[in-house]
């Protein structure tokens, strides 16, 4: 009789456990590409610094050699 209850539930648990499983796997790449997203963001700020701060001293080396 147990056996009419059990192969039931494991055809329902086993589609079921593959979804949750398949969501966190996703929910996970996500958040790694949101993260990956967050240090590019702050990788192109800092050379965005890094240009401008080049770009000061570039105008400063042209005024020393007009001087």
């Amino acid at each position: 009789m147990s056996a009419w209850i059990l192969i039931p539930l494991a055809a329902l648990l086993i589609p079921i456990t593959a979804i949750m499983t398949d969501y966190a796997y996703k929910r996970k790449r996500l958040e790694m590409q949101d993260n990956a997203g967050l240090e590019n963001a702050e990788l192109y700020e800092r050379i965005e610094q890094l240009e401008a701060k080049l770009a000061r001293i570039e105008q400063t080396d042209e005024r020393r050699r007009l001087d």
